[in-house]
């Protein structure tokens, strides 16, 4: 198993006795705090997915949060999906079907993806906004400020996922501006190769106010010259919610916390000095 250079230690996380998975066995499933996650008021969410990876129901997070948390308000923001995007997606496997390119296990799946997504959406407390997360706020975009001014969230008990391919780095800082509100973060950092100056600035930022608890390589993208997943998943508690101050030495991935994004791939793994 590759062992990580110690420069990486600040990855490295801390205790934690409360770890769940949230989500399906693949891509979209995240480990969080159980007793933080109960204790939200809102949750936003920057990123879903379009569920055209058969094994992956996307916003199995978002439905899995609800069973946990049934009053919680949810703020979700995706430009790239709507419902003409998932209908679109079901039109094609039903086409499949009609020629025998795919099963109907296959497409009930799909089914039944569209249905858990429209029970989500329909929530009473569940929002979905088809746009852009930027560092500005215009057209089609909008920036992490007026994602809180706009819908007038609580800023007490927040939590937020970030899966937003890239441009996540641009809006650290935004998101540290609401560090008091803000209770646990997950975000999932891509490119950390090419972005590795970047990522490393990131981390030491917002370490500043949290502790990592957990992080997994996604193995849908390689691993850099040093070890490092290029695509890493780390969740972020605020420190002052934070009662231990031991950092762990375990090996990554976690045996029934973790599991493949890819699962026709062997999962990456890795662990700290």
């Amino acid at each position: 198993m590759p062992t990580l250079d110690s420069k990486y230690n600040i990855l490295k996380p801390f205790k934690n006795k409360n770890l769940i998975r949230l989500g399906n066995n693949a891509d979209g499933g995240y480990v969080v705090d159980e007793k933080i996650i109960k204790n939200l008021k809102s949750f936003i969410s920057f990123g879903l997915g379009d569920g055209s990876n058969i094994e992956n129901c996307p916003w199995s997070f978002e439905n899995h949060l609800i069973k946990k948390n049934k009053s919680i308000q949810i703020y979700i923001y995706d430009h790239t999906v709507g419902i003409s995007d998932y209908l679109r997606i079901l039109s094609k496997y039903f086409r499949r079907l009609l020629i025998f390119r795919t099963n109907y296990q296959t497409f009930k799946k799909k089914v039944n993806y569209l249905l858990r997504y429209l029970k989500l959406i329909n929530r009473k407390k569940t929002f979905f906004f088809k746009k852009k997360i930027s560092n500005i706020n215009q057209n089609n975009q909008i920036n992490v400020q007026n994602v809180i001014r706009v819908n007038n969230i609580d800023l007490n008990n927040i939590g937020l996922k970030c899966d937003i391919e890239g441009d996540e780095y641009k809006i650290i800082n935004s998101i540290l501006k609401y560090q008091k509100a803000i209770n646990i973060i997950l975000i999932e950092f891509h490119d950390i190769e090419k972005n590795k100056k970047k990522f490393i600035n990131s981390i030491k930022k917002i370490n500043q106010f949290y502790n990592i608890i957990h992080l997994h390589g996604n193995n849908h993208a390689s691993v850099g010259k040093d070890f490092l997943p290029n695509v890493l998943e780390i969740t972020f508690i605020k420190k002052t919610l934070s009662k231990e101050k031991k950092k762990i030495n375990k090996s990554y991935p976690i045996k029934k916390l973790d599991y493949p994004s890819n699962l026709y791939l062997k999962d990456i793994s890795f662990r700290f000095k």
